[in-house]
């Protein structure tokens, strides 16, 4: 989920990446469906792990 600098949801969007063991760690791009505004911040709100 993006929120922006007041903390109103903008837009959903997704990051995946491949081959990630338990405890590495990973820098992803998340995309989403809208323009990003400026102070947009992702919080994380949900992880699938296959």
């Amino acid at each position: 989920m993006f929120v922006d600098g007041s903390g109103t949801r903008s837009s959903e969007g997704v990051a995946m990446v491949n081959n990630l063991a338990a405890g590495q760690k990973a820098n992803e791009k998340a995309g989403g469906l809208t323009e990003a505004p400026d102070g947009l911040k992702c919080r994380i709100t949900k992880v699938s792990r296959h």
